[in-house]
């Protein structure tokens, strides 16, 4: 590139380049520097005044100047090794640079930079790929803000809210899922494509990190004390509502949590498992896979959590009503309870009067005797069942189910992070054109050439298309 003062006009250079350029070298007098044609008498006997072409000198000032060799010419300028690093980095320079800045306006670039994951793109996201290997094999690096972006993307999460990061789409694995979406047309057979194998590619990296957050968001703390003694309360209060004969659940609502509780256990322990081959074409032919946020439809533990929530916040629902509706009766229940059996017994004996009416001695025993069965049989059920409706209500204020409450939310999205490469402030060969007028030996000659010399050129900057970061929001 030979940048000139009003721009930049670009030369590809090579080490073994041989175009040559013109370098004024000196002027020298030349006494027949061109000919002109004159008419001169040349009379016969026959016609004396005939007239005849001649030509003469015409002197003049001759500009030398001499071949020379391109590279040869920038290393002279820049001196060296500066020299021969320019003429390497010339062609990233000089045509990958500005193919950037091209680039950037098509639609292809602007769509993938979105996260948009559409095989029209295809050819402008693979010209890319060109021109980022012709800046990187140049020796101009390609720099990100990733590690700042996904630092304020982990800044999201704080309590009972997670933050699970999906796989990032570069272009070539853009390139391999479009090759797929072009073959998985609705009607196709989407046969030859090796989809299993690019899902598992793509996946795999992430998958061990996703079933971690999942599981201990969502599975794990069913074994944990609170959960689990939540759940035990739940049987507690069904197995201990036979002591009170119009206090009933449904036996389907008993099975269905047990049900669940199965399912979540499940879900759990098939947390990292990926689709099968025919569910992952199944998403390319429904045309399913639009955007980044998409690929989370190749994670079935997603789906497999959002219908189990939904099933476990309708028997949750369930079971806050039934506790509405039967725990002051309980509560009020063990109060009478624990009234009766921690009273005295003096004032009824006083009243049976045992001493003149020893026949009542019979009926003070066996109201002792009630009293003691009540305290010993029934006081522990209903103590049990209390705790465990205040217990329960506790947990239901703290969960995200209930009613009112919306369970578990989990939104898609997406943050993308810019890459670009930086052409430093650098030396390089500029030129000028350059007109001189000459005088010599009374004679006056104008000349016009390009004249090259060393000049700074301020750095520049060129974007690549974002990469985006898919990620869920998961509200506890």
């Amino acid at each position: 590139m030979v940048p000139s003062r009003r721009g930049s006009t670009c030369t590809k250079y090579s080490p073994t380049d041989m175009r040559r350029l013109e370098e004024l070298v000196n002027l020298q007098y030349d006494e027949c520097k061109s000919k002109e044609k004159y008419k001169k008498p040349c009379p016969t006997p026959t016609k004396p005044k005939l007239m005849c072409d001649a030509w003469r000198c015409v002197p003049g000032l001759e500009v030398l100047t001499k071949k020379v060799n391109l590279c040869d010419t920038v290393r002279k300028i820049l001196g060296q090794p500066q020299g021969d690093n320019f003429i390497q980095s010339s062609d990233a320079i000089c045509q990958c640079f500005p193919r950037i800045g091209k680039l950037s306006a098509t639609s292809g670039f602007k769509s993938f930079e979105k996260g948009v994951l559409s095989p029209a793109g295809s050819k402008d996201v693979d010209q890319v790929v060109e021109v980022q290997k012709c800046m990187n094999e140049s020796g101009f690096q390609t720099a990100d803000d990733r590690d700042k972006v996904k630092k304020t993307l982990q800044s999201k999460a704080k309590k009972k809210v997670l933050i699970i990061e999906g796989p990032e789409i570069n272009e070539n694995s853009y390139s391999k899922l479009m090759a797929i979406s072009k073959s998985c047309k609705p009607g196709s057979s989407c046969t030859g494509m090796q989809i299993q194998e690019t899902i598992q590619n793509l996946f795999t990296p992430y998958m061990a990190e996703i079933a971690r957050q999942f599981r201990e968001g969502l599975f794990v703390p069913c074994d944990g004390p609170a959960v689990s003694s939540f759940f035990k309360q739940v049987g507690d209060i069904v197995n201990n509502t036979q002591l009170i004969y119009y206090m009933s659940v449904p036996e389907t609502s008993n099975n269905l949590l047990t049900t669940y509780i199965k399912e979540a256990q499940d879900a759990k322990k098939t947390a990292e498992e990926l689709p099968e081959e025919s569910e992952s074409a199944d998403l390319f032919r429904g045309g399913e896979i639009q955007t980044v946020q998409d690929l989370f439809k190749f994670v079935p533990t997603v789906d497999r959590t959002f219908l189990l929530q939904r099933k476990i916040g309708w028997i949750v629902d369930f079971y806050a009503d039934y506790s509405a509706e039967n725990r002051d009766f309980v509560t009020s229940t063990f109060k009478s309870l624990v009234n009766v059996s921690d009273s005295s017994s003096d004032a009824i004996e006083k009243e049976l009067n045992i001493k003149e009416r020893p026949e009542n001695d019979d009926l003070l025993q066996q109201i002792i005797m009630m009293k003691t069965v009540m305290k010993r049989d029934i006081y522990e059920h209903l103590s049990a069942m209390k705790q465990a409706f205040e217990r329960y209500d506790d947990q239901i204020a703290k969960s995200s189910f209930g009613p009112g409450k919306s369970g578990v939310v989990m939104e898609p999205s997406a943050i993308g992070y810019q890459r670009w490469t930086k052409i430093p402030k650098m030396a390089m060969p500029c030129s000028k054109q350059v007109t001189k007028t000459f005088n010599k030996s009374g004679f006056t000659k104008t000349f016009s050439f390009t004249e090259y010399f060393k000049c700074m050129v301020d750095g520049a900057t060129a974007y690549y298309p974002k990469l985006q970061i898919p990620y869920i929001r998961l509200t506890l």
